[in-house]
């Protein structure tokens, strides 16, 4: 049982528990599926979004705002509640977008390979989506290194899923010449359009079919443009 996420679901229960649109949350400080779409339609909620779903698509993230330092209110402490469940620390002045919030915000970016320039002060829809789902960024204890590494780098490139989704839906990629970099020995296992995700890819280091999807994608951009992704040499090859 984990008393951040104990607080969560008690604040989701007294603050949106009669509405009803919501489902009320079991109190139990255990993080689940049914935690995060407790958050999300919190968010919903706030957000005059009249289907509240729980899930975090399309209609969210064109309603959803971009939060900074120094911004206040429910929406902020959703945000917070959001890092608390995923394993960062935001501190304790819910509902105030403060240092301590904007440090957790780099830290969850760091985890999922967002660095130099990729990474930001502020809380973008897209990062927002990422927080609020069940994807992890830290490298759990069976993770692999090496795996972890070559989803931070996807997410570096390809952060927006849809992004991803968009470029296999309407292409079947072709196979790579010999003289082509071989970005993972993944990228000849089958690789389905089917799945629904959302946000960035997860940065666990364990294998999954997310990193089929993007090992394709960033396959046809190798073809397409020509270039060679050095950093992804070693151990991937």
């Amino acid at each position: 049982m984990d008393i951040r996420v104990l607080e969560a679901q008690q604040w989701l229960n007294e603050n949106y528990g009669n509405n009803p649109l919501f489902d009320r949350q079991e109190e139990d400080g255990v993080v689940t599926t049914l935690v995060m779409m407790g958050l999300v339609e919190a968010l919903q909620i706030e957000l005059n979004i009249g289907s509240v779903t729980g899930i975090f698509g399309n209609q969210t993230l064109a309603a959803c705002p971009t939060l900074k330092l120094g911004d206040t209110g429910n929406i902020v402490r959703i945000l917070q509640h959001g890092l608390f469940c995923k394993g960062y620390d935001p501190g304790l002045d819910y509902g105030n977008f403060d240092s301590q919030t904007e440090q957790a915000i780099r830290d969850m970016q760091t985890d999922a390979g967002l660095i130099g320039a990729m990474q930001h002060e502020y809380v973008s829809p897209i990062l927002f989506q990422a927080i609020l789902s069940m994807e992890w960024y830290k490298l759990v204890s069976n993770g692999d290194p090496v795996i972890r590494e070559m989803q931070q780098t996807y997410n570096y490139y390809y952060q927006d899923w849809n992004i991803c989704l968009q470029m296999l839906q309407t292409e079947i990629l072709a196979p790579l010449p010999e003289d082509a970099v071989r970005i993972s020995p993944m990228m000849e296992k089958p690789w389905t359009t089917s799945m629904n995700h959302t946000g960035m890819p997860l940065s666990n280091g364990l294998h999954s079919s997310s990193n089929m999807l993007c090992t394709a994608t960033m396959q046809k951009e190798v073809k397409k443009t020509a270039f060679r992704p050095v950093f992804l040499m070693g151990n991937l090859l």
